[in-house]
């Protein structure tokens, strides 16, 4: 190795600290220049961005509920039509033979069976028991039976019939007698009086013998109640 000379040591050293200075001087001119890079930089502009109206749900709408139907009542039941009491119009009774003959006799009294028969196009009611007549060829009442009073009604449909029988007795001084005599029937409610046919319009079937005081008069005449 060479020694180097006290000038050339000199000679370094005043290098090396030219060398300092410069990048000393380096450093403070880069610090300006930054610094005043940085005065003039144009600042940035922030854009207002209004921001996007978020659109409000739609409302849903409430569903109308539903009307439950109403009720259909239900048919109010026609009252079913009162039977009525029968019509003497509506009513036909006649005498029915029996052996040819209409009338029966026996011990003083004479017997006969009635039916009745109803000849309307409706059902109606009867009573089950009557007052009966015996009436004279000239519309007289020869017997005149008890009063019907309180009885079961009976129902009689169109066409149906009923039977009875009517027995009379010891009819004493009677006026005199005409052809044909029949059997009445005076019905309660508002019914009237129906009188039966005769066998002929020369019987005098019904009319019975007398078995008392001819001077005094009597007679009786009663009937079972209609059935079928």
């Amino acid at each position: 190795m060479h020694a180097h000379s006290p000038a050339h040591r000199s000679h370094e050293r005043g290098a090396a600290r030219s060398a300092s200075l410069g990048l000393i001087a380096m450093l403070v001119l880069g610090a300006a220049l930054a610094g005043c890079s940085g005065a003039t930089k144009t600042p940035k502009v922030l854009a207002f961005v209004s921001p996007t109206p978020t659109a409000s749900p739609s409302p849903t709408p409430t569903p109308l509920p539903t009307p439950s139907p109403t009720p259909t009542p239900p048919p109010t039941p026609k009252p079913s039509p009162t039977t009525g009491p029968c019509y003497g119009a509506n009513l036909q009774i006649t005498i029915i033979l029996q052996g040819g003959l209409a009338w029966q006799s026996g011990a003083g009294h004479e017997m006969a069976t009635f039916q009745l028969k109803n000849t309307g196009s409706t059902p109606c009611l009867i009573s089950s028991k009557d007052q009966p007549l015996l009436l004279n060829g000239d519309g007289s009442i020869l017997i005149s039976g008890p009063a019907a009073g309180s009885s079961p009604n009976l129902m009689l449909a169109p066409n149906a019939t009923m039977l009875a029988s009517v027995q009379t007795s010891n009819l004493c001084a009677a006026p005199p007698i005409v052809a044909p005599v029949v059997v009445a029937f005076v019905m309660p409610g508002g019914t009237g009086m129906v009188t039966s046919s005769a066998a002929s319009s020369t019987d005098l079937g019904g009319v019975p013998s007398c078995l008392g005081d001819n001077t005094a008069p009597s007679g009786d005449i009663e009937m079972t109640s209609w059935a079928p």
